[in-house]
């Protein structure tokens, strides 16, 4: 069969959403269709990186290669995070998906893409020169009972992520999640802040009238954050309390024991919990990725915790 790989365009969307739909069983395909669609929005988004095979003018895979940027020992990296990709069933296991990565990571070489990363079947993408196991799960979980009430004098509210609130939260991300391996960034448009899944609250929490800190949780799990800042260690401990009084369930939460903030500033007693995941894979490209090749060697070794991945929040959909 012959076919040409060539960046997407708008004309193609509708077949790229109908084709993701197709391969990955309708229901659970169109929570891909959601997030496509999502990643599109980016402003990180390339066209270039959105790359579709077709045959006789027809699309029958597409791939989707997102950009980010991601810290490793200290060291900011330009990363891509590859995903989703698709083929019509009829013709999957002929070439074309592989056809499709491979020219995705020729073109990530070439603009200087140092780290490339996904969640996928670790039997498949090991051919790729991704490596199993290299980031996961990582939270606190709270054993403290020393916490603020939720009735104090100045109690802690919700409100609505505001674009006046942007730098502020970046300040934050960076003091919790800045210095820790394999870490996400959050980008700085609003639209990274709040989830497209109507199952979490993405919210800013003030305290007389200041904003102390921010917490993306499903409203049915307030105990188990996907993320939690603060301005400092000490608001840390009034945002806890406020995600306490929410569930009767002790909190876990989405930090890194390594974090210098944690170990300097979080005045709490707390268990890590650390799980690699197997579908969790990673690799590098080109030159001046040393520090990244270290940081998948020493946690193959059990040299090095795993780094903490806070997914960026267009990938709630289906979550």
């Amino acid at each position: 069969m012959e076919y040409v790989i060539r960046r997407e365009d708008w004309r193609d969307y509708a077949r790229i959403a109908e084709l993701n739909a197709e391969a990955f069983d309708y229901g659970a395909g169109m929570a891909e269709v959601s997030l496509i669609d999502a990643l599109r929005r980016r402003r990180l988004y390339m066209p270039e990186l959105s790359l579709v095979a077709k045959a006789e003018g027809f699309v029958i895979g597409h791939i989707m290669f997102s950009l980010c940027h991601v810290r490793i020992g200290g060291k900011r990296f330009r990363a891509a995070l590859l995903g989703p990709v698709a083929v019509a069933p009829q013709l999957q296991k002929q070439g074309v998906g592989s056809a499709l990565i491979e020219e995705g990571h020729r073109i990530l070489e070439e603009i200087g893409v140092n780290v490339g990363f996904l969640l996928g079947h670790s039997n498949y993408y090991p051919r790729f020169g991704y490596r199993t196991r290299m980031f996961g799960s990582c939270r606190l979980q709270v054993t403290s009972q020393d916490l603020p009430a939720a009735e104090a004098a100045s109690p802690i509210t919700e409100r609505r992520v505001a674009r006046s609130d942007l730098a502020g939260l970046l300040r934050m991300w960076e003091l919790w999640y800045g210095d820790v391996d394999m870490s996400l960034e959050v980008g700085g448009d609003l639209a990274d802040w709040f989830s497209p899944d109507k199952r979490f609250r993405s919210v800013v929490l003030e305290q007389e009238g200041a904003a102390v800190g921010y917490v993306k949780y499903r409203a049915d799990r307030p105990h188990s954050p996907e993320m939690v800042l603060a301005r400092d260690g000490e608001y840390m401990l009034r945002v806890l309390g406020h995600l306490a009084s929410l569930s009767r369930e002790p909190l876990s939460l989405p930090l890194h024991p390594l974090s210098r903030a944690v170990r300097e500033q979080l005045r709490l007693s707390y268990e890590s919990q650390t799980d690699l995941w197997e579908a969790a894979m990673m690799r590098t490209f080109g030159s001046g990725s040393a520090e990244a090749d270290a940081y998948m060697d020493e946690v193959r070794d059990g040299r090095r915790l795993p780094g903490l991945m806070v997914w960026p929040a267009a990938f709630d959909f289906g979550s």
